[in-house]
């Protein structure tokens, strides 16, 4: 009942929009309501090409366990301590 009409996240009492929603509300006034859709069309929501090009050069982050030159540790990266306790198991069983 109290809240701003755009977000409903703000309390407002005398105005239907909050501080910030007011000022997108002054831009679609100043631009146009269509202008302002169709910019945020174009930069918030990704296309089928767009989502298939961050899905292809998207990098997972080193898991593995990496050998030393020398052998006489393992370095470790980005590994749940079960994860890792698994892998020497593995490796020193073998």
């Amino acid at each position: 009942m109290w809240s701003c009409k755009l977000c409903e996240e703000e309390t407002v009492i005398t105005v239907n929009l909050c501080e910030k929603c007011r000022k997108i509300k002054h831009m679609m006034n100043i631009y146009t309501r269509e202008i302002v859709y169709d910019v945020l069309d174009k930069v918030l929501i990704r296309n089928t090409e767009q989502r298939q090009y961050k899905i292809k050069n998207y990098k997972k982050p080193e898991t593995d366990i990496i050998d030393t030159t020398d052998n006489s540790y393992l370095q470790l990266k980005n590994k749940t301590h079960e994860e890792i306790k698994r892998k020497v198991l593995d490796k020193f069983s073998n």
